[in-house]
């Protein structure tokens, strides 16, 4: 079977599973890639772990290590679809290693820089309205973009607090939010109902286009950017992935734990929400200042702030 016969096949498989539509594509896009560096022509049942490494070195040349990291692990799914299915004898993608990745230090919005964003979309509007709504519930919950602009109408629970939400792997969660984004919602949702009566597709969906239709995740990209560029925000990347980063480690600052944080983000796994606990220099030195266990023990009163001078024996031999 040549390689693009077996990625169809796969795409048919991953669509028989019910996976999201948002996931097939990301499939499709990796496995284009992984097409992309293979020979021309070459049979899938050909491929070796060399062929594969070459893919490595070919793609960073073209993409950055998330990316080829990314096309390294849904091939490494893809390969084994196909060794389960007795369509090649042999995973040629067991042996295939991930690239090393250096380990980023998260750096989230400031308090000042959200506050800039919220105040730069023209609340006069309904465009204004829905954007400055839409980044105070990412800021608030940490929501993914595709979720927060897969909630429906019904989904909010403003009297409770809560949002019905729709995650990866089509696991449904509860996700709560704060005082503060109940009064954008309110804000917001009045704008929003009074255009029930348009008869179009998306009626049910909570932020919508101007024409009525739904958003989609790069439209969104774009608002926030351009506010981004209003604001004056620099030194930071304006993306919903920041707003995701500012509330889990904001999350964090304010008491709460790693358990419920998980829950909150959607994740599947505590090691996921991990990286957020490693809070920024800045931060370690508060903690540390506030926390110092030498200086509990001068505020207790068993040691004291005075280095103690032992007394050295005359005639006696310094040590070099």
């Amino acid at each position: 079977m040549d390689c693009k016969a077996a990625v169809e096949a796969f795409l048919d498989y991953s669509n028989s599973k019910n996976l999201s539509g948002r996931t097939v594509e990301f499939y499709s896009f990796c496995l284009c890639r992984l097409i992309k560096y293979l020979p021309e022509g070459i049979d899938v049942g050909e491929v070796s772990v060399q062929h594969l490494r070459k893919v490595s070195s070919e793609l960073r040349n073209a993409v950055n290590l998330t990316t080829v990291n990314h096309v390294i692990r849904i091939s490494r799914m893809f390969f084994k679809f196909l060794t389960e299915e007795e369509t090649i004898e042999k995973n040629p993608a067991l042996r295939w290693e991930y690239l090393k990745q250096p380990k980023l230090v998260i750096v989230p919005f400031s308090r000042e820089q959200i506050g800039a964003l919220l105040k730069a979309p023209d609340l006069d509007t309904f465009i204004g309205l829905r954007d400055a709504c839409i980044m105070s519930v990412f800021a608030d919950t940490g929501l993914r973009a595709s979720e927060c602009l897969g909630i429906r109408i019904a989904d909010v629970d403003l009297d409770n607090r809560v949002i019905k939400i729709m995650g990866k792997g089509s696991r449904e969660r509860i996700v709560p939010f704060g005082i503060t984004s109940r009064a954008w919602l309110k804000s917001y949702m009045k704008k929003r109902l009074a255009l029930d009566g348009l008869d179009y597709e998306d009626a049910g969906l909570l932020f919508i286009t101007e024409y009525g239709d739904k958003m989609t995740v790069t439209h969104m990209d774009h608002r926030l950017k351009v506010y981004g560029k209003k604001a004056g925000i620099t030194g930071v990347r304006v993306s919903n992935h920041t707003f995701r980063h500012f509330a889990a480690i904001n999350y964090l600052r304010n008491g709460g734990d790693l358990f419920s944080l998980q829950r909150l983000l959607g994740h599947s796994s505590l090691e996921m929400v991990r990286r957020y606990s490693n809070y920024n220099d800045s931060d370690i030195s508060k903690q540390h200042s506030k926390y110092s266990p030498l200086d509990r023990m001068v505020i207790d009163g068993d040691i004291t702030t005075k280095p103690q001078q032992g007394n050295m024996k005359k005639g006696r031999k310094r040590i070099r």
